[in-house]
């Protein structure tokens, strides 16, 4: 085979050499040269901005001439405005509008749907002197001015200037319009108090109005009994619709709560009662040193100008500590002072003054009485109206709510001083009337403070005492009992609950009491009249619990047996249940203590208390059967007018006990329901026996006292034990609680910090790979 010679290049071809070819792996392009070709294919695929593009429609049609486009405009335009004012218009015929204006050459052209394009405005503002076109000139399809020429066609500019115009004369009416619209509204608004009340004047009635009459027209086949025949009147029916509007303006003109006007708590009230009164006593002290709040300025006092009533010491924490083993036997020694110096005063000067009283009643108290000689110089020369004031003060200014710790032993020792008067003022000698007045006040102000062990202490010591009067004493019934212990028990009756049958200090009062009435001898006339005391005030006890005694149904028919007198019953001047004081004590005291009085007077006041006692224990339904009040009583034996009134009440009786209140209680005997409940039979305290009759205990009290004391200490154990059981389960429950609070916190601050990581990581990634880039290095 001929080998292959090689072609010789030519010297053109020798001069330029071969471009070497370009390895796209090696092409490096940064990130400036891919923006500006970015920014180049942008460009060319963007129109440019000096362009002009006519979005109008029907303009980019060139089929359709320019009549055919602004008719193709103006339809849509009208179309647009349509819908979105059909829905407002009153007229139902939707060619109405068109009635009203025409437009020349109106032909319909052949559109297709292609011609249809937006509705979009040219942006480009046209000439305003440009005259507008003859085609858009509107007539008025009027016949008067049909053979009137044309109107010249207007420019834009005038055009404008009369929608402007219009606009600014419709802007002017309805600003206008407002003005009036306010001011008719103020009117309103001024003259509505006066229109609802005539309002509501015209919706009530009248008395006197008498309801109208009217005649109706006589009807066919009308008869007399008819209700709607000729000559009936008939009566309107009474219109009901007035209630709803009564309670509508109610309702409107009801001033709406508003979040001051919460309820306050309770130490909130004490707080504000509190602050109220040193306020006053602030303007009483400036009243009294004759000081203007304006004038009133510190001044620099030395130990001379100090008042009276200045305490040295300067906190008041001080002197309130609880009290401990050393200040409890003060406390002791304190109320021996008390009763030393309550029996060294008389007990007359301890009633209050009759008439006007004091007139410097302070407002506010540094201390609390802690003695009965302080409760004592506040109640000087005051009024029973303003010791119960002051004893209301005291209250406030000590209440619990503002500092259980410091003022409770204080109110607890006022409730004490307050219990202690009241065993003072049982002792007087006169003015009854005052003495239980003050007894009813205090007993309302220790029922208020609520102590319950310091009450029910008190009650069941008192009633101890009588009861041994009553058992170890000698002679009759008004030598064992006088006055004072009749008012001692009152007032412990006052303060417990009657209703409950087995109360152990109302129960033992009310046993008391019938034991008196039915056990013990009767020999005088004084011991009759102290068993009527005694019935009052078993009766006053059992009124309020609608319950009866037989013992004092048979003291009734025991007195109507033996207390027939000769000669006739002397005038009663009043009756036993309408005195004055409370406990009906104004002249049976004297004539206890054996001092005088007539007989026959006493005898016929005896007569008619018991036979008001009948009365009332009949007719309220408590006893049972009316023979047990009036077996054998000796009615002939009776003076005339005992015996008349004697005979009503049994034949009342006999009737089925027909009501008739005779026997009537002054207010203060049924002042005591709301407070009686207060001290109920479940207290601790008279579950305990009294430490004064420990040494007279039995051996076999004692082991039964030491067997209940053992069983109430294992109870007592065992519930500690329980209640330590429970206090370690909840603790051991808050650990868990708090241990897992604390792991989920940890974590959570965990991911915090390794997501903070995370994020700088990447961030420091991202950051190098663009350092990278711009660099111009390879990946």
């Amino acid at each position: 085979m001929p080998s292959k010679r090689k072609r010789p290049l030519l010297a053109s071809a020798a001069a330029k050499p071969r471009p070497p070819k370009t390895n796209p792996f090696d092409e490096q392009w940064k990130k400036a040269h891919r923006t500006t070709q970015r920014k180049k294919l942008q460009r060319a695929s963007t129109p440019s901005s000096n362009s002009f593009i006519d979005r109008r429609i029907g303009e980019t049609n060139p089929a359709l001439d320019e009549k055919s486009r602004y008719l193709f405009r103006l339809q849509r335009e009208r179309a647009n405005s349509t819908k979105k004012h059909a829905r407002f218009s009153l007229h139902d015929d939707e060619d109405e509008g068109d009635a009203f204006f025409s437009f020349e050459n109106m032909d319909e052209p052949d559109l297709s749907e292609d011609d249809k394009g937006s509705d979009v405005e040219d942006p480009v503002k046209g000439n305003l002197k440009q005259p507008v076109d003859p085609f858009f000139t509107v007539k008025k399809l009027d016949p008067d001015d049909a053979d009137e020429e044309d109107v010249e066609p207007r420019t834009k500019r005038e055009v404008m200037h009369e929608l402007i115009q219009k606009s600014k004369m419709f802007k002017t009416l309805r600003q206008h319009q407002k003005h009036e619209i306010d001011d008719q509204t103020t009117e309103l608004d001024e003259k509505l108090p006066q229109i609802m009340q005539l309002l509501v004047q015209s919706s009530v009635e009248t008395p006197s109005q008498k309801p109208k009459l009217t005649l109706k027209p006589a009807k066919k086949d009308a008869s007399i009994f008819n209700e709607d025949g000729e000559g009936t009147s008939t009566k309107h029916e009474p219109s009901h619709s007035f209630q709803y509007e009564d309670v509508y303006k109610e309702l409107a003109q009801e001033k709406r709560a508003t979040p001051a006007e919460r309820l306050l708590t309770e130490e909130e009230t004490a707080q504000r009662q509190k602050e109220q009164l040193l306020r006053l006593e602030k303007l009483r002290n400036d009243r009294m040193r004759n000081l203007d709040d304006d004038d009133e300025r510190k001044k620099q006092r030395a130990g001379d100008d100090l008042d009276d009533d200045f305490d040295v010491s300067s906190s008041e924490s001080e002197q309130s500590e609880e009290h401990s083993e050393d200040e409890s036997d003060a406390d002791e020694r304190a109320e021996h002072k008390d009763h030393a110096f309550l029996e060294s005063l008389l007990p007359d000067k301890l009633i209050a003054v009759e008439g006007e009283g004091r007139d410097d009643i302070p407002f506010a108290f540094r201390k609390a009485p802690w003695s009965a000689s302080d409760l004592q110089s506040l109640f000087q020369g005051a009024t029973v109206q303003q010791r119960s004031v002051v004893m209301e003060r005291l209250i406030k200014c000590f209440a619990i709510s503002l500092n259980p710790g410091k003022n409770r032993p204080k109110l607890m020792r006022l409730s004490e001083v307050a219990l202690q008067r009241v065993e003072a003022l049982c002792g007087v000698k006169k003015n009854f009337a005052v003495a239980a007045a003050e007894i009813d006040m205090l007993l309302n102000h220790v029922h208020a403070l609520g102590f319950e062990q310091i009450a029910s202490l008190w009650g069941r010591r008192h009633v101890i005492e009588c009861y041994t009067k009553l058992a170890e004493g000698e002679g009759s019934l008004c030598q064992r009992w006088g006055t004072h212990n009749l008012l001692m028990l009152r007032a412990v009756g006052a303060l417990f609950p009657a209703s409950d049958a087995r109360h152990p200090v109302a129960t033992p009062l009310q046993l008391l009491l019938s034991e008196a009435l039915s056990v013990q001898r009767m020999t005088t006339l004084a011991d009759v009249v102290m068993g009527v005391l005694i019935g009052d005030t078993l009766l006053e006890l059992l009124g309020e619990a609608e319950r009866f005694s037989p013992e004092l149904g048979a003291f009734v028919g025991e007195v109507l047996r033996g207390t027939v007198g000769v000669g006739p019953l002397a005038h009663v001047i009043e009756d036993f249940g309408k005195t004055e004081d409370t406990l009906s004590l104004s002249d049976y005291a004297y004539m206890i203590s054996g001092r005088g009085g007539d007989n026959r007077v006493t005898r016929a006041k005896i007569i008619n208390a018991v036979t008001c006692f009948a009365e009332e224990l009949t007719f309220s339904g408590r006893v049972p059967n009316a023979d047990l009040v009036f077996v054998r009583v000796p009615i002939d034996e009776l003076e005339k007018e005992t015996a008349k009134r004697m005979e009503s009440i049994v034949a009342r009786a006999q009737k089925g006990r027909i009501p008739l209140q005779l026997y009537t209680k002054t207010s203060g005997k049924r002042k005591f329901k709301l407070r009686n409940p207060r001290f109920s039979a479940e207290c601790g305290v008279f579950r305990k026996r009294p430490r004064s009759t420990f040494d007279n205990m039995s051996k076999g009290d004692i082991q039964a006292s030491a067997k209940r004391i053992r069983k109430a200490m294992k109870k007592e154990e065992r519930g500690l034990a329980r209640d330590v059981r429970r206090e370690a389960e909840l603790r051991t429950a808050e650990l868990a609680a708090s241990e897992k609070i604390r792991r989920e916190e940890r974590d959570v601050k965990d991911k915090a910090v390794r997501s903070f990581f995370a994020s700088q990581q990447a961030t420091w990634r991202a950051a190098e790979k663009r350092q990278k880039k711009l660099s111009g290095k390879k990946w």
